[in-house]
């Protein structure tokens, strides 16, 4: 049944538009919650199913797949999907790199240990966060890092790992390679001009308050990190990180400096892989094998460049697919209806609720909602 504009129909009701999303929710969830597995793999597989199941709800079955191809075809979309790519080789680069490893050794100079050690453990993961872009990613790094050597140094098992949660977060949150605010910027635009809304100043603006919840996290730290841990034998690590790693501090530097100059994450990750080459070879953080390798048996190809891309294919592939769920529910027509159903509420039709709606979600093309859908007058 056809309603309006849309460029999809349904067989009998166009709310059959969102059963994709419902059922790729309902899959998913199964996965995360019943199942406990947490692979972006689950994701992929759930969306695959939801959407064949909206094929066969669909009666416009060839206009159906063309929808879906789209909604990756606009440039934000694209553009987020060769982001991941990007950080995926950067991000590898500094886990070759050791810069977790450089901070581990950090932390036994100055013999931090308990709450110190917590704090700094905050601290060290927000700093690898900021350079990794994918947050998972960089949680899974630090905990193999600073973990074990923490419950040496008598930190509070609880509170490490509360810091190392914490930190990652805390770092994803204020930095300009980060997928997570990458992705905010690009699908949100302006209602009149189309135009994205822009990094630096989206950084400026929620920077502040970050910046006043990651102080009072390193206070509590601070206070109860060593309360319920205990002294191990600090032997056993002593030997184990190197200082090598910190000079991957370098690139690191060089991303923020010119993401935060040009507001441009392209050419800071460009400048900064490059650098991080340069300083890897030249301090003999890695070898020119890290870089790129053939194993002729396999017929492999491995190294930071291929294993950084290939480690980013599951987030992308996923990423895709929900791009499709999406222009499914949009050239359905069923986001402009709940648009306009919101839209019908006493709050929104006030001018303190409509200032509000427009804080809450500025409209975006991905969405389809009307320019002025959301505008407060």
């Amino acid at each position: 049944m056809k309603t309006g504009d849309t460029k999809l129909t349904f067989h009998g009701s166009q709310g059959f538009a969102m059963v994709p999303f419902a059922v790729y929710i309902l899959i998913g969830g199964i996965f995360s919650v019943g199942l406990h597995y947490y692979s972006m793999k689950g994701l992929c597989f759930a969306a695959v199913i939801s959407l064949l199941i909206g094929f066969f709800l669909c009666s416009s079955k060839g206009q159906y797949w063309e929808s879906i191809v789209h909604g990756l075809a606009q440039y934000g979309n694209a553009r987020l999907i060769f982001i991941f790519f990007v950080i995926g080789i950067f991000s590898k680069l500094l886990n070759k790199g050791g810069i977790g490893n450089g901070f581990a050794w950090l932390s036994l100079q100055p013999g931090l240990t308990g709450s110190g050690f917590v704090v700094l453990s905050f601290l060290a993961s927000a700093v690898i966060s900021m350079g990794a872009g994918a947050p998972i990613a960089a949680l899974f790094a630090v905990i193999l890092i600073f973990y074990p050597p923490g419950i040496l140094l008598g930190a509070s098992p609880a509170m490490l790992a509360g810091s190392l949660i914490s930190g990652i977060f805390f770092g994803d949150a204020i930095s300009p390679s980060s997928q997570v605010i990458n992705t905010t910027v690009m699908i949100q635009h302006d209602g009149v001009t189309g135009e994205p809304a822009r990094l630096i100043p989206t950084l400026r603006q929620r920077t502040p308050y970050i910046l006043v919840a990651g102080m009072a996290a390193m206070v509590l730290y601070a206070i109860f990190g060593g309360r319920g841990g205990s002294m191990g034998d600090v032997s056993q690590i002593a030997s184990l990180p190197s200082p090598q790693g910190l000079w991957m501090l370098v690139p690191l530097a060089v991303l923020l400096f010119i993401c935060f100059r040009t507001s441009n994450l392209f050419v800071g990750l460009s400048y900064a892989i490059t650098t991080g080459f340069a300083v890897g070879l030249l301090t003999g953080g890695f070898q020119f094998s890290d870089i790129v390798s053939i194993n002729y048996e396999t017929a492999g190809l491995g190294g930071i460049i291929f294993e950084g891309i290939s480690g980013m294919l599951d987030v992308s592939v996923s990423t895709i697919l929900l791009y499709g769920l999406i222009a499914v529910a949009v050239d359905g027509g069923m986001l402009e209806k709940c648009c306009t159903w919101l839209m019908s509420g006493k709050l929104a039709k006030s001018r303190r609720g409509r200032r509000l709606c427009w804080r809450l979600a500025p409209p975006s093309p991905i969405y389809c909602w009307r320019a002025a859908c959301f505008r407060p007058s």
